[in-house]
């Protein structure tokens, strides 16, 4: 052999050589290209195992190691993701190819907990590029400096974590090494979907097409509440497309869930169908119109509500229509007739709301008026973080709050839904711990959580309309004895602990104990009720009158006084302008302050639902309210103002969904007994100046102004 065909000889073997051994690369950057993160993360991590990357020119190297990370950041592996971000970063010039690298780099540093450092990356990123006008780099900015404050907000509320919250995983029943997800209860069981079923094709398919890229979502139930094998639930799932994000109707008569196909451009799009009960199973399912059901857009995670402001049912849902602020958005839809699945038109939430990026998983409790539901915009510790907002008036929202650690982390947290009990919710997580498939923390695990009683501030089980068949003993006491009347099982003796600050609960009933028939509600239950706080700005209703009765309802001046929240910030942390530690919590006092008018007022809606109830059942009953006011004014003035406001009340009563209790308040089958206090109990703290604009805008001062619901008696 001539030295020539020698040397092509060897040259030719190097050849095949270099080419074999960067066949893994060569495979990992197909499959990037076609956006299968998870084969293209397959070969990557074989490839750089095998050496490949040292065998590479420097750009090749870049890019490998640049799409690695690309690869593992979309797949929600962050700590390789952080690595091979790193590893990109400290080569030569050709990282300068990749203009995103610094943000990326300080975003996975967030999702991995170090909110320092991801800090100090976004603000570099941000000073870096201040002057350039790349449009991918200009659409960053924003987001960047979101995250650097989200950064600093992450660090405050892992030094307020709550304490009296445990977090569960679920058993091996529900949770899986796939994504498990959209939990609730029906009954006693738990429904969720599971992202783990291989879909059947009606065609071959592609044998490099990862797994991953080939399941899809069934909707499944476990008995018992997870503590059984899960199965699917029968007529919601199909062979060849997903089914998932289901939500149960209040009534328990309808499902209402997702079914999601990926389109040829590779594109998933989702609509919303409803499930009518059918014994113990359901109905097939039909589609909602197409007020809902855009067929250019995607409508997904449904959810129903109670608008109590609005007297109507409204179904939540998250679309990327045109109208929104962003990526997805949340929606709603007043329900107009459920049974021919007829809906308003569907409204936006808002800024206040909906965001830039995704906003997702709505859970609206209606007991607190307050919707919960997760975001990647809004301030917080991860990817999507889960916050809380309440309705301040129809359609009409406050500032998103954060719902902390333990129930937020650095990972990706949704679809929060709280039980009937107010003690007990779920959510959905790729936090560290949960089972997986791929990596550290790609795919969701459901967590049960126990919720201390304060969380949402509801009313007990009592004022929920669907427990009025639990059974009581009604014992005999004297009509007008101030007592709460506590653990009387029937041949057990009568536990009396008499009070002195107000009429609490009585309960009449002429049968003696020994013959006493079971009704509903218990006692107890009445004592733990009260008292129900309804809270009016300075002078309302009918500012200056001397009249004791107004014409406005209590709704009408509840919508006025949250619409002055921003008014209320604003003045009471003026008077702290000096000290601004001192001014943002005085802020803060405020925020806190209004929430709990809103909680209340949805307290209020609820009790009187039941008394609706219990009226209907033939028993006759009397509320005990009491007036207070502020010592701005004199004496006789402030008693003419709590008469006023309990007149608002009585109206709220008379007027209720269309006067339904009208009737009641005519015939003296519910009386209202009025105990107008004025100021004479007010707090001595409070200012009752004019001048002083505390006296006005404090929290203190505002907690003064109220009617309070202190007792029932049920006769």
């Amino acid at each position: 052999m001539s030295r020539y065909l020698l040397l092509l000889f060897v040259y030719f073997l190097a050849f095949i050589g270099d080419n074999f051994a960067q066949k893994n690369a060569k495979l990992a950057n197909k499959s990037y290209n076609k956006n299968d993160y998870y084969t293209a993360h397959k070969y990557y991590e074989l490839a750089f195992k095998e050496g490949e990357d040292a065998k590479m020119k420097p750009r090749k190297k870049a890019e490998s190691y640049y799409q690695m990370a690309q690869s593992c950041r979309i797949i929600y592996l962050f700590a390789q993701a952080e690595t091979y971000y790193k590893k990109t970063s400290e080569l030569g010039e050709e990282k300068l190819a990749f203009s995103e690298l610094d943000f990326h780099f300080a975003y996975t540093l967030k999702h991995n907990g170090k909110y320092a450092e991801a800090k100090v990356e976004f603000e570099k990123f941000l000073e870096t590029n201040a002057k350039e006008d790349n449009p991918k780099i200009v659409k960053l900015k924003p987001k960047a400096a979101q995250e650097a404050r989200s950064c600093e907000i992450a660090l405050q509320l892992i030094q307020t974590a709550e304490k009296g919250i445990n977090l569960t995983a679920l058993s091996k029943n529900v949770n899986t090494q796939y994504s498990d997800f959209a939990p609730h209860e029906v009954g006693n069981e738990l429904y969720f979907s599971s992202l783990k079923f291989e879909r059947e094709f009606r065609g071959r398919r592609d044998p490099n097409e990862s797994k991953l890229k080939s399941l899809v979502g069934k909707i499944l139930a476990s008995k018992d509440k997870g503590f059984r094998a899960a199965y699917q639930v029968p007529n919601l799932n199909e062979r060849y497309q997903s089914s998932g994000n289901s939500t149960i109707s209040p009534d328990g008569q309808r499902i209402y869930f997702t079914k999601c196909q990926t389109l040829p451009s590779d594109e998933v799009r989702c609509a919303i169908y409803v499930s009518k009960r059918k014994g113990n199973t359901w109905e097939k399912p039909e589609p909602l119109p197409a007020t809902i059901n855009d067929e250019k857009f995607t409508s997904t995670h449904p959810h129903i509500g109670y608008d109590s402001l609005k007297s109507a049912y409204f179904l939540y849902f998250v679309s990327n229509r045109t109208g929104g602020f962003g990526d997805l958005d949340i929606w709603r839809a007043q329900i107009i007739n459920e049974a021919s699945r007829e809906f308003g038109n569907p409204e936006n939430l808002g800024d206040k709301i909906n965001s830039m990026e995704a906003d997702a998983t709505p859970h609206f409790h209606s007991r607190s008026q307050t919707l919960y539901f997760s975001s990647k915009w809004h301030y917080g510790l991860g990817g999507f973080d889960l916050f809380k907002s309440r309705q301040t008036s129809p359609n009409s929202w406050n500032t998103p709050l954060n719902l902390g650690v333990p129930i937020n982390t650095a990972a990706n947290d949704l679809y929060f839904w709280i039980s009937n009990n107010d003690t007990t919710a779920y959510l959905a997580s790729n936090r560290t711990g949960s089972k997986t498939l791929v990596g550290e923390s790609c795919c969701n695990d459901i967590y049960a959580l126990n919720l201390p009683v304060d969380f949402t501030q509801t009313p007990p089980d009592w004022l929920n309309p669907e427990k009025v068949d639990t059974p009581i003993v009604v014992v005999e006491v004297p009509k007008d004895s101030p007592v709460v009347v506590i653990n009387i099982p029937k041949d057990t003796p009568v536990v009396i602990n008499r009070i002195d600050t107000a009429v609490v609960v009585v309960i009449t009933n002429p049968n003696p104990p020994d013959t006493a028939k079971t009704s509903s509600p218990t006692g107890q239950e009445f004592a733990n009720f009260a008292p129900i706080s309804l809270y009016f700005h300075n002078d309302e209703p009918d500012s200056k009158s001397t009249a004791v009765v107004t014409k406005k309802t209590y709704v009408e001046t509840y919508v006025d006084y949250v619409g002055m929240e921003q008014e209320y910030i604003d003045n009471f942390g003026l008077a702290f302008k000096k000290n601004p530690e001192q001014q943002e919590k005085a802020e803060q006092d405020v925020v806190l302050f209004f929430d709990e008018v809103s909680r209340e007022f949805g307290r209020l809606n609820n009790f009187v639902d039941s008394l609706n109830m219990y009226l209907n059942k033939g028993l006759i009953l009397e509320v005990q309210i009491k007036g207070f006011a502020s010592p701005r004014a004199s004496e006789s003035y402030n008693d003419k103002i709590s008469k006023r406001r309990i007149s608002s009340f009585v109206n709220y009563l008379n007027t209720y969904k269309g006067g339904l209790l009208k009737k009641y308040v005519s015939n003296n089958q519910l009386k209202i007994t009025q105990l107008p206090y004025g100021a004479r109990t007010a707090d001595k703290s409070v200012a009752s100046e004019y001048k002083d604009i505390n006296s006005i805008y404090s929290p203190v001062a505002a907690r003064e102004r109220r009617v309070e619901i202190v007792g029932v008696i049920v006769k």
